[in-house]
């Protein structure tokens, strides 16, 4: 399985129109059969900063993952949204 982290500082402004641009993704991700856990959450200390949590079968599924339609809707918008560059981490659990 490989585990990514992927940590999204939001502009103010930009806030309700990312969450919306998320929620759509967040629900399409997670009907891949790659898919095994894709989940956002929202630091509790640092307003507007958020951890999206994924979790895939293979890098096969991330692959897949990054031809669908919510892929590309997503990179083609989500610099309009953040306040910095997002930071990735990516782990395989053995």
């Amino acid at each position: 399985m490989i585990v990514l982290n992927v940590f999204l500082k939001v502009k103010p402004n930009a806030r309700q129109h990312f969450l919306e641009l998320f929620h759509e993704v967040i629900e399409e991700s997670r009907k891949e059969a790659g898919n095994l856990h894709y989940q956002m959450a929202e630091d509790i200390l640092q307003e507007n900063t958020f951890l999206l949590i994924e979790h895939w079968k293979d890098e096969q599924a991330i692959e897949f993952h990054h031809t669908t339609p919510h892929w590309d809707k997503l990179v083609s918008s989500i610099d309009d949204y953040l306040a910095a560059p997002t930071v990735l981490k990516q782990y395989q659990q053995n």
